[in-house]
C-alpha cells in the first residue's frame, strides 16, 4: 500500500479542526494553509482511522470547541510577565495571563486573526526547502499555542502538547504494518541520567569554575543527544519526546523489532563510552514499558499481562522500572566481555599516570594537557574537562548547536563516543554549508533564532539556563575571583534552590486525569520552560546581569555563584516569579546561599550550599490561622526563613539598620547587642528573657546619646519594633528563626569596612 507520508502527518498535527479552524477564520483558509505545507490527500486510510480511535481513548472528548486567542509566553518580549499553569491544570480552568485576564470579546476576533497571521508567517519565515519539516511546524504551534485551551469535556487540554501528541502517535503508526493496526503497540522509553549532582560539583582547585559553565551544559545535552540519536535511527522526529526535564525524558515509539535493536545498540555504545569518559559517575539508565491498544474493546493492555492498563498506571510502571534499573547501572558491562575486563582485570600505564587537577581523576600523562593560562605554574587536566573549558567560552558567542550523529566524522566541541556529538557555532557564520549539515540544528536564545531566520535558517529553539554571562574584559564568563578584583574581605555568593516536592507533588496531589500522556507532557513543558528560559530571562535582567551567572538550570535544580547581595535578591525573584507562574498550584521554590572566600574550593562550596538547602527544605512552622508552613524557604548566614512576609521583615530591617549605620546615626556596636538576643531566651516565662535584655541595653544606648536626635529617634524605633510589633514577639523563639539575630547579621556583613 503506497503511503502519503507527508499528508498523514500534517493530518495528525492539524487534527483538532474545530479549534484551527476558528483560528484561521474559516475551513477554507484553514485548507489553504494545509495545502501549502503539503497536505493533498485528506482521504481516510487504516493508519487514519487508527489515529482517531487512539486519539478517541486517550482524550476522552466527545466535541471539540475553540477557545479564545491568548498570547503564548514564547511571544512575550516583556521579562516580567509570567503565566499562570496553576490553575488551569490543576482546577480545569482556560489558560490566561493573570496580569492581562481574559480577553475581551470585543477584542477576541481581531486578536485571533492577527495571532493566526502571525503563526502562519512563521511557519514560512526562514524557509530553505519547499516544505518546512514538521519538526519546526510543531515549534511554531508551541510558540504560538501553548496556553490555548482545547476545551473539553471533562478537562482542559493545551492545544500545542495535545497536538505533539497526535503526531507522534501518527509517527508511530506509519512504522507499523497494516496487520499491525488492529492491536496497534508502544513503548514509552524512559532515559534517566543519574549522578548530575556528584559529576557536577565534585571538581577542586580554583580553576574548576573555569570547567563549571562547559560541565553543565553537557549535562543538558547528554540525555537528549542520546534520544536524538535514537530518534534519527528510526527516522522519527521529535515530537516523540513527550516529558523532558532534569536529565529525565520519556520518549513514545512503535514497540517493534526496530526499535528493540535501535535502544539495545545506542544503550550500549553510550554506556561504554560514558565508562571509559569518567569512570561510572555519570550512568544512563533505560527503562520501558509496552502498551498495547485494543481497538474492538477500545482498551489499552499491558503487553506482557494483557490486563487493562490506564495512562496512570503507565506512568507508575514506568517510574517502577526506572527506579529499579537505577540499583543495576552499567549491568550491561558484565555481559560483554570487553566491558568486563574494563572492570575487573588489571589495567594501567605502569606508574607513567598523572592525575587531572580540576576533577581528580588518574590518566596516563599522555593524556593531559595544560591549562593555557597556567604557564608559570603548569596545571594538568583530561581533554574532556578541556573540551569542557572550551564550551564554556563559546557558549557566549556561539549561540547555534549542532547534533551531529556521525561524531568520528565531525570536529565535534563534545561528543558521546559514537552516538552523537555537538559542535557550536555563531550566527555569522551561517551559510549554505552549514544549512546543508545533517543532524539536529537548535537556537540556544531567541535572539539567535531570529538571526538565524533572517538568514534563511529555520533553526528550532532551545532555550537553557545561562545562556549568558557576566564577562570579563577578555570575553570570557567571570571567575569567582573576577567578582571581587582587589577588594578588602571579598566574598562569593553560592546559590543552589530547587522546587519543593516535586515528586510528592506529582504523585499525591495531582489527580489521576492529570497523569496521562498529555497532562505530564504538558506539566514538564512549562516547568522545564520556567527553569530554563523564565530563569534564564531573569538574570539577564540589568541588576543581575554583571552580578550573577549561572552555572546549571534544569529540571527543578538551580545552581549559581555571583555577588552576595544581587544573588539574594535574584533567589527570591526566581521564588516570587515561580509562585506567580504556577498560581494555584501551591508550589514553591526553596534554596540556601553561602558566601565564602572567592578562592575557596567550588566543590566544597557547593556542599555548604547543599547544606544551607536542606536547612531551608526543613524548615517547619504554624501560620497565623494555625496551619503548617512548610520549605518555601531560603537559608541565609546559616539561618532559615521563609519566603513571603518573613523575608521581607528581615530584608526591611536589615535595610533600615545598614542606612542607620552608614549615616553613623547608631553605632555598629548595636549590631552585636542585637545578635546576642538570639540566645537570651529559655523554657517557660525565660522565653521573653530577651525582652528585658533589650530594654535594659535600648535604655543604657539612649543615655549614652542624649545629645543626639537622630540617633535617640533610631533607637526609640528599634525599640518599637523589638518590644511592641506583635510578629516579632511571637516568632522570635524557635531556635535558627531569630529575626532580629539574621537582620544583625545582614547589616554586619554588608557594612563592615577596613576600619571596623
Amino acid at each position: 500500500m503506497n503511503i502519503d507520508r507527508s499528508s498523514h502527518i500534517w493530518k495528525a498535527l492539524f487534527y483538532f479542526r474545530p479549534f484551527w479552524e476558528s483560528q484561521a477564520g474559516s475551513a477554507q483558509q484553514l485548507d489553504l494553509f494545509l495545502k501549502k505545507l503539503g497536505l493533498e490527500n485528506s482521504e481516510p486510510t487504516p493508519f487514519t482511522e487508527a489515529h482517531q480511535d487512539i486519539l478517541q481513548s486517550l482524550f476522552d472528548f466527545k466535541i471539540i470547541q475553540s477557545s479564545t486567542a491568548i498570547r503564548s509566553p514564547f511571544t512575550q518580549t516583556s521579562n516580567d510577565v509570567f503565566f499562570s499553569i496553576g490553575e488551569a491544570f490543576l482546577e480545569g480552568k482556560s489558560f490566561h495571563e493573570p496580569k492581562q485576564g481574559p480577553m475581551p470579546a470585543s477584542a477576541s476576533k481581531a486578536s485571533t486573526a492577527q495571532h493566526w497571521n502571525a503563526f502562519t508567517e512563521s511557519c514560512f519565515q526562514g524557509q530553505n526547502s519547499d516544505s518546512p519539516s514538521p519538526d519546526w511546524i510543531l515549534d511554531c504551534i508551541q510558540r504560538y499555542f501553548l496556553f490555548h485551551a482545547l476545551d473539553q469535556e471533562p478537562h482542559v487540554h493545551s492545544v500545542a502538547v495535545a497536538s505533539k501528541l497526535s503526531l507522534a502517535l501518527m509517527e508511530s503508526l506509519l512504522q507499523m504494518d497494516i496487520e499491525q493496526l488492529q492491536q496497534p503497540s508502544f513503548r514509552i522509553q524512559a532515559i534517566d541520567l543519574s549522578g548530575i549532582q556528584r559529576f557536577l560539583y565534585q571538581i577542586s582547585t580554583k580553576h574548576a569554575v573555569k570547567a563549571l559553565k562547559g560541565r553543565s551544559f553537557y549535562l543538558q545535552i547528554l540525555s537528549e543527544g542520546v534520544a536524538l540519536c535514537l530518534l534519527h535511527d528510526l527516522n522519527l522526529g521529535q515530537a516523540q519526546l513527550i516529558f523532558k526535564g532534569g536529565g529525565k525524558l520519556f520518549l513514545l515509539l512503535p514497540n517493534n523489532d526496530a526499535t528493540q535493536k535501535a535502544c539495545h545498540r545506542i544503550q550500549e555504545e553510550a554506556e561504554k563510552s560514558l565508562w571509559q569518559e569518567w569512570q561510572g559517575t555519570l550512568a544512563l539508565v533505560w527503562a520501558h514499558c509496552s502498551w498495547n491498544f485494543n481497538r474492538d474493546g477500545k482498551e489499552w493492555l499491558n503487553k506482557d499481562t494483557e490486563e487493562p492498563m490506564s495512562q496512570t498506571q503507565v506512568w507508575k510502571e514506568i517510574s517502577a522500572a526506572l527506579s529499579e534499573e537505577k540499583k543495576r547501572k552499567f549491568s550491561r558491562m558484565v555481559e560483554n566481555p570487553t566491558l568486563w575486563n574494563n572492570l575487573f582485570q588489571p589495567a594501567g600505564e605502569g606508574g607513567d599516570t598523572a592525575v587531572c587537577q580540576i576533577t581528580g581523576v588518574e590518566l596516563p600523562k599522555k593524556n593531559l594537557v595544560s591549562l593555557p593560562e597556567s604557564q608559570d605554574s603548569p596545571i594538568f587536566i583530561s581533554p574532556a574537562v578541556q573540551n569542557q573549558i572550551n564550551v564554556g567560552k563559546k557558549l557566549s558567542k556561539s549561540p547555534l548547536l549542532h547534533y551531529t550523529f556521525r561524531p568520528e566524522e565531525e570536529n565535534c566541541d563534545l561528543k558521546l563516543g559514537n552516538v552523537f556529538g555537538i559542535r557550536l557555532f555563531e550566527t555569522s557564520s551561517i551559510s549554505n554549508n552549514i544549512k546543508g549539515e545533517r543532524g539536529c540544528w537548535f537556537a540556544l536564545n531567541p535572539k539567535a533564532q531570529n538571526q538565524a531566520l533572517m538568514k534563511g535558517f529555520q533553526v528550532l529553539l532551545k532555550p537553557y539556563g545561562g545562556s549568558r554571562q557576566a564577562l570579563n574584559p577578555k570575553g570570557h564568563p567571570k571567575t569567582t575571583e573576577e567578582f571581587y578584583s582587589g577588594e578588602a574581605f571579598a566574598r562569593i555568593g553560592l546559590l543552589r534552590m530547587d522546587i519543593d516536592s516535586l515528586g510528592h507533588y506529582i504523585v499525591h496531589k495531582m489527580k489521576p486525569s492529570q497523569k496521562t500522556l498529555e497532562g505530564m507532557s504538558f506539566f514538564s513543558q512549562c516547568l522545564d520552560y520556567f527553569m530554563t528560559f523564565c530563569v534564564d530571562q531573569i538574570r539577564n535582567k540589568e541588576i543581575y546581569s554583571d552580578n550573577v551567572n549561572i552555572i546549571y538550570s534544569g529540571g527543578d535544580d538551580l545552581f549559581a555563584y555571583g555577588e552576595p547581595e544581587a544573588l539574594i535578591s535574584f533567589a527570591e525573584c526566581c521564588s516570587s516569579s515561580f509562585k506567580g507562574f504556577t498560581q494555584g498550584s501551591g508550589m514553591s521554590l526553596s534554596g540556601g546561599i553561602v558566601e565564602t572566600d572567592p578562592k575557596f574550593p567550588i566543590a566544597k562550596g557547593a556542599e555548604l550550599c547543599e547544606l544551607a538547602e536542606l536547612s531551608a527544605k526543613s524548615l517547619k512552622s504554624l501560620k497565623a490561622d494555625g496551619s503548617e508552613h512548610n520549605k518555601d524557604s531560603i537559608c541565609i548566614f546559616g539561618k532559615a526563613i521563609h519566603w513571603g512576609e518573613e523575608f521581607k521583615l528581615v530584608k526591611n530591617l536589615k535595610s533600615y539598620l545598614t542606612e542607620a549605620c552608614t549615616k553613623e546615626e547608631l553605632p555598629r556596636g548595636i549590631l552585636q547587642r542585637l545578635k546576642r538576643f538570639d540566645k537570651n531566651h529559655g523554657e517557660g516565662y525565660q522565653k521573653y528573657r530577651w525582652k528585658w535584655q533589650a530594654a535594659y541595653e535600648l535604655k543604657r544606648l539612649k543615655e549614652n546619646y542624649k545629645g543626639k536626635s537622630n540617633t535617640q529617634k533610631r533607637l526609640a524605633d528599634i525599640e518599637a519594633l523589638l518590644l511592641q510589633r506583635k510578629d516579632m514577639q511571637d516568632r522570635h523563639v524557635p531556635e535558627g528563626r531569630n529575626f532580629i539575630w539574621l537582620a544583625a547579621q545582614w547589616t554586619e556583613k554588608r557594612t563592615r569596612t577596613k576600619s571596623n
